[in-house]
């Protein structure tokens, strides 16, 4: 598999109700492929998905460290990524989640590498 291919199994592990920061997604990644992967790179392989492949994957549940909503610079699509957030029982306050409450523990997301 390649990079895109395991962030995108990545993110697909995260359940309805739950978040997960780029950091984390990027660490997992990282051991799965025995390089260094940073956050900003898996920002950007998923920003750079066509519209086919962002409809199959759960994008929203993908905040920054913070807990903030990245997509605000994007108007609409901020705004129904917070739509799609609370519609999954995660309060978005002041653009921002409660990452305490709503972030999914890294093993919940890890897999064996023996699926790549």
């Amino acid at each position: 598999m390649n990079t895109k291919e395991v962030i995108i199994t990545v993110v697909n592990r995260i359940p309805r109700g739950r978040v997960a920061s780029y950091g984390q997604i990027a660490q997992v990644v990282t051991a799965l492929l025995d390089k260094h992967i940073s956050a900003q790179l898996v920002g950007r392989q998923l920003s750079g998905m066509d519209e086919s492949e962002r409809g199959q994957l759960p994008r929203r549940r993908v905040v920054n460290r913070k807990g903030e909503i990245t997509t605000l610079k994007l108007g609409e699509k901020w705004l129904r990524q917070i739509q799609l957030l609370e519609d999954e029982n995660i309060a978005v306050v002041d653009n921002q989640v409660d990452m305490r409450t709503h972030q999914i523990e890294q093993e919940v997301i890890s897999f064996s590498s023996q699926m790549t």
